[in-house]
């Protein structure tokens, strides 16, 4: 499963490099638009597993972001997650910066740099784990209703498990202004899943 996972990924991050070969007008002359909106408020559930902590914790999310005419967004997020069987939960916050470039009518990338917060609470200790992710990913229509996204990303300085390296994957329904999307991300420390209903407000 991470296996072709992480190949399915591979061939759509690298498709678009290779079709530039073949279109000499596209590579030098990118849209100027973004057929994908980066400010938006997404309402989410997340579920995940860490071969830290030895549990699955689950709970639900906001993310916050806002594009500007230079294609720069910035964004933050926020996710209250309960544990499985131990009595603790974690509260995940994070705020990054972040830009994206649109390939053609179908596709677009993005890169972006996100500092996070992990605090772990329960009866008998509290900890917090500060740790910076960066994504490299992309966008992309299937066609007028279906989307696909991927992404390849690291995290670093990481306390509650070592997470050098990680791959998403996820599809989603686009229905105008709004969107329902399923993701799933993998990582040495264990895998997580998470599912979006997305407004999309400029």
């Amino acid at each position: 499963m991470n296996r072709a996972m992480l190949g399915i990924l591979l061939l759509c991050l690298c498709a678009p490099v290779a079709a530039r070969a073949d279109d000499s007008s596209t590579a030098d002359n990118p849209p100027a638009t973004d057929s994908f909106s980066y400010s938006d408020l997404e309402l989410n559930h997340l579920r995940e597993h860490s071969a830290f902590f030895g549990d699955s914790s689950a709970g639900y999310g906001l993310r916050f972001s806002y594009d500007s005419s230079d294609l720069v967004y910035l964004f933050g997020q926020w996710n209250h997650l309960s544990f499985d069987t131990l009595a603790a939960h974690r509260d995940v916050a994070g705020v990054g910066v972040g830009a994206h470039q649109a390939y053609n009518d179908k596709f677009s990338f993005y890169a972006d740099l996100m500092f996070l917060q992990d605090r772990f609470s329960s009866a008998a200790a509290q900890a917090t784990d500060d740790y910076w992710r960066v994504d490299y990913g992309f966008r992309g229509h299937l066609n007028n209703i279906l989307e696909l996204d991927g992404a390849i990303f690291t995290e670093r300085s990481t306390i509650f498990g070592a997470r050098p390296f990680g791959e998403r994957l996820g599809f989603g329904l686009d229905l105008s202004a709004f969107s329902i999307l399923a993701a799933e991300e993998h990582t040495a420390d264990g895998n997580s899943t998470e599912l979006s209903l997305v407004w999309a407000y400029r």
